[in-house]
């Protein structure tokens, strides 16, 4: 037997007359041995009576019986100890099976080496190969090996198996061997494939067990008196999540970890309560739980990246259903980008396309996994700037919920003032670019979130915007000009017409100020550069969601008196307008003269239905409309 464990330790024990412990001896062991010293193993598949695994950096290696080439060093003599097997540093997963060898490189090829009497390499005849060999240019993302057989599934779903026909356990009627894969019917969501001595099973996208081949001993899960030669269904229908297949039994683990047996029991290799000959449906082993899954009871990571073009990539994540993390990227020139937070789906793999401008240069994908602590609700998990002084942020919360990201006013200040407002995703993540020139006047370095409260944002979108913060910058510029009020506004409604106003404390009354629609993420920043706002002590926010664009065709304005004096710009000039309107609303006024065809915003101003009579100051246009 051979195990790996959590720290990447590499042990062994049992029979050793092949060299199969790897110990460099051929001694028995009763008890675990460690062998070999590097802690960084991270795969291992057992033979018969040799062993094959993959170490951190992707690099494959062998050792014990060899004598049909299956460890791929070339010879077929006996190795002692783990062997490199040749230099290649991208190998994914290994499989041996009796006497032949699969493995998948990282970018989803599949080579085959070993005895290859009955096809069971599928490179279309039956001659040996004694080092890995490219089965064909098709990428694959599940291998088996059996007895003189083998079983995989494409990246499409779809299975395919060949090799020696035993009672069907290719999956299909064939009275000869099968030297090339053939596709097993034509269904594309298998997720995982498993190859026992004379039978083979296999796992659907939707966690159903299905079996074929030989059906004596009850190896197969279901009562039958012929041989299976297609895939049938395996009951109970529940998640079935990795299954192991002996010569004569099976074992499968379901994802709530609870572990069942079937087949042939004559010496208790099922785990259950009473010795029975055979059981032909599985059978739960009673008092044995599971707690953490084996196949996919680790962290999601990159399963390959293969380079379509000079400048576009695909990568595959696995993981276990609901994981979630970040893809980032890395090369000689930056130390890491961020490519995008994903959530792996049912099906256990996520394809990702990644493109960029540079050419020439060698990169390299990595999976970062990050949890947010229960006494975190929302967070800046890390930040950067960018070449072009945009900063890029990764954000973590609650899912689907609004966060509000603030910036230290100046490093080491711990004053934090409001910068934007945005949204997670359904996996409580997000990758924001933040632009800039948002950060003004901030001399920002240090970034924070904080969930938006309830009452100002609401999924409802009926909440009235309010001013979640303002305030009064110092300007920038020596003479005085610059930024010298800001205002940040959230609201529920992305698509709300809104009216800013302001109360004078020199003139007791309020003045609108803007007239705009709130940003699609429920925000909107006023700027003002001038000191007009100097001596305002209230800002009010107000919200009216039954004005639409469109008003010049629903609401009209026209000019029936003018009041000029000699001068028609003077302050005292006085327009007096019709207006006419079927409904209650704000709206801009705008105004457009003789000498030009631009449209001037004069006042936000409320309609009421029906038609009135409106006096406006100042200058006279030749024509008003609203919007």
């Amino acid at each position: 037997s051979i195990g790996l464990k959590k720290d990447g330790t590499l042990w062994a024990w049992g029979d050793n007359d092949f060299h199969q412990l790897g110990d460099g001896t051929q001694e028995d062991r009763l008890t675990p041995v460690q062998i070999s010293d590097p802690a960084d193993w991270v795969q291992i598949s057992s033979g018969n009576l040799n062993n094959m695994a993959i170490r951190a950096d992707g690099s494959l290696w062998g050792w014990g019986n060899n004598k049909n080439y299956e460890l791929g060093n070339g010879s077929a003599i006996e190795v002692t100890e783990p062997r490199k097997i040749g230099f290649d540093s991208d190998w994914a997963f290994v499989d041996v099976g009796t006497s032949h060898t699969m493995a998948l490189k990282q970018n989803g090829q599949l080579y085959v080496w070993g005895t290859n009497r009955y096809g069971q390499l599928g490179r279309g005849d039956k001659n040996q190969r004694i080092v890995p060999s490219r089965l064909s240019q098709d990428k694959w993302i599940s291998i088996a090996t059996g007895l003189y057989h083998s079983m995989a599934i494409k990246e499409d779903g779809t299975l395919w198996s060949w090799g020696l026909q035993f009672e069907g356990r290719l999956g299909y009627e064939s009275a000869l061997d099968v030297l090339s894969p053939r596709q097993v019917g034509t269904d594309n969501d298998w997720a995982e494939i498993y190859a026992g001595f004379y039978h083979s099973m296999g796992i659907r996208q939707d966690g159903s067990l299905w079996g074929w081949g030989a059906v004596d001993n009850g190896r197969l899960g279901f009562e039958s008196d012929e041989s299976q030669w297609t895939p049938k269904p395996v009951e109970p229908e529940t998640r079935w999540e990795f299954l192991a297949l002996g010569e004569n039994h099976s074992l499968g683990l379901q994802t709530d970890g609870s572990l069942y047996g079937w087949g042939l029991d004559d010496s208790g290799q099922l785990g259950t309560p009473a010795l029975s000959s055979i059981r032909e449906i599985p059978t739960l082993v009673e008092g044995l739980v599971v707690e953490n899954p084996p196949v996919w009871d680790k962290e999601p990571s990159v399963f390959r990246s293969e380079q379509l073009s000079a400048n576009s990539y695909q990568i595959i994540v696995t993981g276990d259903p609901g994981q979630t993390g970040f893809l980032v990227v890395s090369s000689d020139l930056v130390q890491w980008n961020l490519v995008q937070s994903f959530s792996i789906p049912e099906t256990r793999f996520i394809e990702i396309e990644y493109k960029t401008d540079n050419t020439g240069i060698n990169l390299f994908f990595e999976v970062r996994r990050v949890s947010t602590p229960e006494e975190t609700p929302a967070r800046v998990f890390t930040s950067r700037q960018l070449p072009d002084g945009d900063f890029e942020l990764i954000i973590q919360g609650p899912p689907n919920q609004f966060v509000m990201i603030e910036a230290e006013l100046d490093s080491g200040a711990e004053t934090y003032y409001p910068v934007t407002q945005v949204r997670l995703s359904g996996d409580g993540s997000l990758i924001y670019r933040l632009p800039g020139d948002l950060l003004e006047p901030y001399l920002a370095e240090n970034f924070r979130a904080r969930l938006t409260p309830e009452l100002i944002v609401r999924d409802s979108f009926q909440a009235s915007p309010v001013i979640y913060d303002y305030q009064f910058a110092t300007p920038k510029n020596s003479d005085g000009s610059g930024i010298n009020t800001q205002l940040f506004i959230v609201g529920a409604s992305n698509e709300a017409l809104t009216v800013l106003e302001t109360e004078n404390l020199s003139a007791d009354r309020w003045k609108p100020v803007i007239f705009t629609r709130l940003n699609p993420d429920g925000s909107f920043i006023y700027r003002d550069h001038s000191t007009d706002l100097a001596n305002t002590s209230k800002f009010y926010w107000t919200i009216n969601t039954e004005l639409l664009d469109g008003w010049n065709e629903i609401a009209t304005a026209t000019l029936k008196q003018a009041i000029l004096p000699l001068d028609p710009l003077d302050e005292t000039s006085k327009a007096i307008l019709e207006i006419s309107s079927p409904r209650e609303g704000w709206a801009l006024l705008e105004g457009r003269s003789r000498r030009s065809q631009a449209w001037n915003p004069l006042w936000v101003i409320r309609i009421i239905p029906g038609i009135t009579s409106l006096e406006i100051p100042g200058p006279v246009f030749r024509e008003y409309r609203f919007r």
